[in-house]
C-alpha cells in the first residue's frame, strides 16, 4: 500500500470512529456476538484493535487486555482513547505475521476484528493469532465476505481481498486451528445497499446511520438495524457483508 493510500485510509477510518464512537450499531451487534464468548476475566488480546473500540468494551467489560496495532496513526488514537476513559490497557504497535507476537504470551481469548484482508501474508497473521492462543483458548475472527463485491471501496481501505467461507476455513485449518462456530455469513441486510450503491451507483455507501443523529426517526432506525444485527449473530445465513469465525487450537 503506498504511503498516500494509507494516509486517505487513516483520514476515512478515524473520521468514521470519531464521529461513531458514541453509538455504532454494527460494531454494537459485533460487540454482543464477541461478549458470548468472552468471560469477563478472560485474558484477552485484540489483534488489529484500530481505533480501540472492542479494546474499550473489554476494559469495561472487566477483561485483562493487551491491545497491538501496526499503524502509528491508529495505535495513538486508541492510546488516547483509553486514556480519555481512565483505562490502564496498553496498546503496542506491532504486525501481524512478523512471529512478533510470541513475546506476548498466551492469551485465553484472542480477537481479530476485519484485520485479515487487509494483510498481504494472511497464513503469517493467522498462524501468529494461533501462537498466541492458550491451548484451550479462542480465536474471535470476523473478515468482508463475498469475494465478488471486491471494488475500489475495498482496494481505498487497503483490503488485499474478501473471503469465502471456504477460503477462511481453509486458511484456518491450515494454520492448524480447530473450527467451533462458523464461518457462517454476517450483516446479510447490507448487501442490498452495498450493491446499490458501490456496484450500480459507484459511490461510497451511505454509513449516515452509523453516525450520532439528533433525528428520532433516525435513531429508531439504526437501533432496530441494530437489533436485527445482534439476531443475525445466531443465524446460518446463505449470504452477508461479512463471516464470523470462532476456532481454537
Amino acid at each position: 500500500m503506498t504511503t498516500l493510500n494509507q494516509e486517505n485510509m487513516n483520514a476515512t477510518i478515524l473520521g468514521q470512529h470519531a464521529e461513531s464512537m458514541a453509538y455504532d450499531f454494527r460494531r454494537e451487534a459485533l460487540w454482543s456476538w464477541l461478549a458470548r464468548h468472552i468471560p469477563s476475566q478472560a485474558r484477552t488480546l485484540d489483534a488489529g484493535c484500530g481505533t480501540g473500540y472492542f479494546t474499550l468494551q473489554l476494559a469495561r467489560q472487566g477483561n485483562p487486555t493487551l491491545a497491538i496495532e501496526h499503524d502509528d496513526t491508529l495505535t495513538s488514537f486508541a492510546q488516547k482513547l483509553l486514556a480519555r476513559e481512565g483505562l490502564s490497557v496498553e496498546v503496542r504497535r506491532m504486525a501481524l505475521g512478523t512471529g512478533q507476537i510470541r513475546a506476548l504470551g498466551q492469551y485465553e481469548r484472542v480477537i481479530c476484528m476485519d484485520v485479515l484482508e487487509h494483510i498481504e501474508d494472511d497464513a503469517a497473521a493467522i498462524a501468529d493469532l494461533r501462537e498466541a492462543l492458550t491451548p484451550d483458548g479462542l480465536l474471535l475472527i470476523s473478515v468482508p465476505s463475498m469475494p465478488a463485491l471486491y471494488g475500489e471501496r475495498d482496494r481505498f481501505i487497503g483490503h488485499f481481498r474478501r473471503y469465502s467461507p471456504a477460503s477462511l476455513r481453509a486458511l484456518a485449518e491450515g494454520a492448524g486451528l480447530r473450527l467451533v462456530e462458523g464461518p457462517r455469513y454476517w450483516n446479510a441486510l447490507g448487501v442490498i445497499p452495498y450493491l446499490f450503491y458501490e456496484k450500480l451507483l459507484g459511490q461510497p455507501i451511505n454509513d449516515d446511520l452509523r453516525k450520532p443523529s439528533k433525528s428520532a426517526l433516525k435513531r429508531t432506525i439504526g437501533r432496530g438495524i441494530c437489533a436485527w444485527l445482534k439476531a443475525e449473530t445466531h443465524l446460518f445465513l446463505p449470504f452477508g457483508l461479512s463471516l464470523l469465525l470462532v476456532c481454537r487450537r
